[in-house]
């Protein structure tokens, strides 16, 4: 592997997804990206930034819920919800799997933050409600 620390990359909200995603809001995409962040979180981050990022994501997801409601979007609202039915029924898994990764982890979050490579809790907030405010979101 090779670390290359001038090298920047850029996520563009989903861009990776194939061509069939890309550009569409179908309820299988809200639910895999809801699901996908919260899972990220809880394998990778240590506990109290894993803690932080669940107790984050529960209003995320219900603000996004909420505007789903309000643009006529039921279905969507409801793959948001059912993404917490859902780690519920498969909390065993995402433990194994957490337990996996923090154990084969070599790169702790303070590292991490320092080489901006992890927002802090207070800047990702502020970019969010940037996005809110572009209404990216």
């Amino acid at each position: 592997m090779l670390y290359v620390p001038q090298s920047v990359v850029f996520h563009m909200l989903g861009a990776s997804w194939g061509s069939s995603y890309r550009g569409s809001t179908s309820t299988e995409k809200v639910f895999l990206l809801h699901r996908n962040m919260l899972i990220t979180a809880v394998k990778n981050f240590n506990f109290t930034n894993m803690f932080l990022a669940i107790f984050f994501h529960l209003p995320f997801s219900l603000l996004k819920a909420i505007q789903y409601l309000r643009k006529g979007l039921p279905r969507h609202s409801l793959s948001v919800l059912k993404v917490y039915v859902w780690v519920f029924l498969n909390i065993k898994t995402i433990v194994q799997k957490r337990r996996t990764v923090q154990w084969n982890r070599v790169v702790q979050d303070s590292t991490l933050r320092e080489i901006k490579l992890l927002m802090s809790w207070g800047s990702a907030l502020k970019e969010y409600l940037r996005l809110v405010r572009l209404r990216v979101f």
